[in-house]
Formats: C-alpha cells, structure tokens, sequence
C-alpha cells in the first residue's frame, strides 16, 4: 500500500548520501569542512555505512531494499542494476558501467580522506603556533 511511497523517500534519501559521498571530495579539498562540522561527520557516517553495506552485503542496503518495496507494487518495472547506474541512465541518458562507479566512488572517498587529513594536520600546526 506504501511501498512506492517509501521507496520514493528511499530514492531522495539515497540520492542525498550519493550527492554527499560525491560533493565531499571538494568540501574536504577546499578546507569548507572546518567551518562545515556537520557536513565532515555526516559524510563519514554515509562512508562507514557505505562501505559497512558492501563489506556486508556486497550491494547497497537502500537499493536492495528500494527495489524490494517496489516488486511489492509493480514487480514489472522494478530495476535490477544498481541505483547510480539506473538513474544516471533514467535522467541523463548515460550508462555508466558499474565497475566505473564503484571505482569513481572509491577514489572520491580517497580523495576526501586525504584532504581532511591535510587539513586537520594544518589546522593542528596553526593551533600549535
């Protein structure tokens, strides 16, 4: 009865962590996530709980369970790749393999890691002096 509903928020939701996880490297890289505290801690806690998902269950939980609500109303138009993958090709008309975007998001997150321990090192040294 609710289930497209729900998986419509699960879809904002899920494409609101992907924005995050992708948005992230330039926040980190720029240095905004001193003045963004809230911005750092949310972006490694939908990290942890991204990579936590894969260790786990080797796919994302939101797109598993995105597409079990919606085989509950519509089982014909369910999709069966993954959420990035389906929607960038729904919206923009691009296919973009899923070994590209597993690695795109791997180096993103790297990225990030790197600047935010830049960072924090330069902000200690500042603290210090």
């Amino acid at each position: 009865m609710y289930g497209k509903f729900l998986a419509d928020i699960i879809v904002i939701a899920h494409g609101s962590m992907v924005v995050i996880l992708l948005l992230g490297p330039l926040v980190f890289i720029f240095g905004l996530a001193r003045k963004l505290r809230w911005f750092r801690i949310g972006y490694y806690i939908v990290a942890v709980l991204t990579v936590l998902s894969y260790l786990f269950t080797s796919s994302c939980f939101l797109t598993n369970w995105e597409i079990w609500l919606r085989n509950r109303y519509d089982s014909v138009n369910t999709y069966a790749s993954g959420f990035v993958y389906h929607y960038t090709n729904k919206f923009f008309g691009v296919e973009l393999s899923p070994d590209f975007i597993f690695y795109a998001f791997i180096i993103a997150f790297v990225v990030a890691v790197i600047s935010d321990l830049f960072w924090f090192a330069k902000c200690r040294r500042t603290i210090r002096h």
